[in-house]
């Protein structure tokens, strides 16, 4: 009597029957099943949005010089040219986040910040044909020029994208970055060598101080994919 007592209790106790054991394994093995689906389902997603896809794209090599304007005469200049200056040479800037516009000039523009100066006095630099004055603005890991031309830029535009605090080997530091759009009216090429004349071509102006001194850290420049 107790042996049987002893049987059917000891069956009363059992935690894990092989019916609920394959019950278990069954709903982990759907479970893995529908992570394996998500995450296809992702991975397909991603690829089809092009994220890893390779890089192809290319800078704008520099143009056929028969594109290119005549270089003028070392005495030529372009500030008593009347046909550049019948042209729009006034600096506008855009404020991105508050989206209002405004011109700028020489008696106005520290006004709005260095950053926005040194950028200002960039363009100066390049109508003026002063490429000392550019390098002195541009760090060297951009690249600096021996020398160029007078450029008769026009139509050109400081947009003020972000403001951000960094940390760097030396601290804190401040980073601006600006989307600069300007034309060449007669582009000789000996500034900028893929950029037909009278053609804007928007690009980023990044700025820091990270050296201890404002300075143009890079100019990234649009690129392009062949068809």
């Amino acid at each position: 009597m107790n042996a049987q007592n002893f049987e059917q209790n000891d069956g009363g106790n059992k935690k894990n029957p092989p019916l609920i054991k394959s019950k278990k394994k069954l709903i982990i093995i759907i479970g893995v099943g529908i992570g394996l689906l998500f995450l296809i389902a992702v991975m397909t997603a991603v690829l089809e949005s092009g994220i890893f896809e390779e890089d192809t794209s290319k800078p704008y090599p520099p143009l056929d010089p028969s594109l290119l304007a005549d270089t003028k005469d070392e005495d030529f200049d372009i500030f008593e040219y009347k046909d550049y200056l019948n042209y729009n040479r006034v600096v506008m800037l855009t404020d991105k986040n508050t989206g209002v516009t405004e011109s700028i000039d020489d008696e106005t523009y520290k006004n709005h910040g260095e950053a926005v100066a040194l950028v200002y006095e960039m363009l100066q630099a390049i109508m003026r044909g002063d490429s000392d004055a550019y390098n002195s603005m541009v760090s060297s890991c951009v690249g600096h020029y021996e020398s160029f031309t007078q450029q008769q830029l026009y139509d050109m535009r400081i947009t003020r994208e972000s403001q951000t605090s960094l940390n760097g080997k030396n601290g804190t530091y401040s980073e601006y970055v600006f989307t600069l759009e300007y034309k060449i009216h007669e582009n000789n090429g000996t500034f900028k060598n893929n950029l037909l004349p009278d053609y804007a071509r928007p690009h980023k102006i990044v700025i820091n101080d990270s050296t201890g001194k404002l300075l143009v850290m890079d100019i990234i420049e649009p690129r392009y994919k062949e068809k």
